[in-house]
């Protein structure tokens, strides 16, 4: 055996083969030819788009990524990676939560879930008081809305601020219910 077969056969042994061969590669890649043709330079050309400023549909722009998400005409929130909320006053009872019983958010995410999202007919498991600060959940997606049968929007708590409050339960996305506040 000669010594270049030799140490072929140490280095395939070692699996160093690909990584030697890819930096032999990368290597020969990388190399010009001193004879390879110079293309004439006929000036240059900048090649660029100017994206415009673009609504999120959270109300936030490009250039003022802070602003709070903004209702529609109806009063509807749309999807909004935006997850600081607060109850508001609707009546004095507060906002009902509404959530199927033994059902689990991550069961409802699931895409082979077959649960039908007529959610203003769940039951209700607790009610968020007028001035209650909570969090959602985002979702998979990250806009944390979620559409029921009648293409309502609905913003799932995932906790509430204070002691007792319900957590884990559907409220309506609409201004009449709920409004966005700035993260504490």
């Amino acid at each position: 055996m000669s010594a270049k077969n030799h140490l072929r056969s140490a280095i395939l042994s070692l699996g160093l083969g690909f990584v030697l061969t890819g930096m032999g590669v990368g290597a020969i890649a990388c190399q010009t030819s001193a004879n390879s043709p110079t293309l004439p330079t006929q000036g240059t050309v900048d090649y660029y788009w100017e994206l415009p400023e673009v609504p999120v549909s959270s109300g936030e722009t490009q250039q003022n990524p802070l602003s709070l998400p903004q209702p529609l005409a109806n009063g509807d929130y749309q999807r909004s990676p935006h997850s600081s909320w607060q109850a508001q006053d609707p009546n004095v009872q507060g906002i009902d939560c509404r959530m199927l019983k033994n059902t689990t958010y991550s069961e409802l995410e699931n895409p082979g879930n077959q649960t039908e999202l007529n959610i203003e007919n769940w039951p209700v498991v607790g009610q968020l008081k007028p001035g209650q600060n909570f969090e959602i959940n985002l979702g998979p997606a990250g806009f944390g809305i979620v559409y029921d049968t009648k293409q309502k929007p609905w913003i799932y708590v995932e906790k509430a601020n204070e002691a007792g409050a319900p957590s884990h339960c559907f409220v309506r996305a609409n201004q009449r219910f709920v409004q966005p506040i700035s993260p504490q």
